[in-house]
């Protein structure tokens, strides 16, 4: 039997955890879907905000709002970020609550950056590609990922991206998005500054950041099933004729 992974990481976890044959494993990366691309209007970007109620400039995390994803540490370094560079565009945190949400909430209120951090809520799949977009920047600080596909979307529309340097986010950012420890806040805090000030970040993740994602295609991802579903079905027949001798 074969087992389709969709990172390296996550097949290191099945080997190392549940300790499956690693021989038995295939790495099938998924597709990113072709609306998530740079937008190039800068007059629907605008309408695009205006609808939304978003500023001109505005920093993204996009995922459900769960301990996972770090956002603890997204809202410390944010507080920080502010208290260095006072103009820092306002934080979105766009996403459904998870569970132990109310932790984040808390923390934002202890910090004083109620007024500076908006909670979008929940983003209809349709509307993501202009989330993304239209950000200033891209942060995605989570722990664990099976793949961190929000990483490859925002990439795939020309988006600088921060994203940690653990579990599957680095096979989802590659060379193209900036990696910190999930745990240093001084970090990550570093990293979106770093972005902010460097008036080049975007036009280059416009550039590389599609160039990089284009791996993660629908006929890559097909093309790594059928041949998963061909080696399957070898080793299938292989066992038969055994069976029969």
């Amino acid at each position: 039997t074969l087992v389709a992974a969709d990172s390296e990481s996550t097949k290191r976890d099945l080997v190392e955890r549940f300790h499956v044959p690693e021989q038995r494993v295939r790495v099938v990366y998924p597709a990113i879907d072709a609306d998530y691309t740079p937008t190039a209007d800068p007059e629907a970007l605008a309408a695009f905000r205006a609808r939304n109620s978003l500023p001109g400039r505005y920093l993204l995390f996009l995922g459900t709002l769960e301990p996972r994803k770090n956002l603890l540490t997204l809202v410390e370094a944010y507080a920080a970020l502010r208290a260095e560079l006072p103009d820092t565009p306002q934080l979105v945190l766009a996403g459904g609550k998870g569970w132990y949400y109310q932790a984040v909430i808390e923390r934002i209120r202890a910090l004083g950056v109620e007024r500076h951090i908006t909670l979008a809520g929940y983003i209809a799949r349709e509307d993501q590609p202009l989330w993304y977009a239209g950000a200033e920047l891209f942060v995605y600080p989570s722990v664990y990922e099976g793949f961190g596909l929000p990483v490859a979307e925002a990439l795939a529309c020309g988006v600088p991206t921060v994203t940690s340097n653990v579990s599957s986010m680095p096979e989802a950012g590659g060379p193209v998005a900036i990696q910190v420890a999930p745990d240093d806040t001084s970090s990550l805090a570093h990293a979106m500054r770093g972005i902010l000030l460097d008036s080049s970040a975007r036009e280059r993740a416009r550039v590389e950041g599609p160039r990089w994602t284009s791996r993660f295609s629908v006929a890559r991802m097909a093309g790594a099933y059928a041949d998963v579903y061909r080696e399957a079905a070898e080793l299938g027949r292989g066992r038969g004729a055994e069976r029969g001798r």
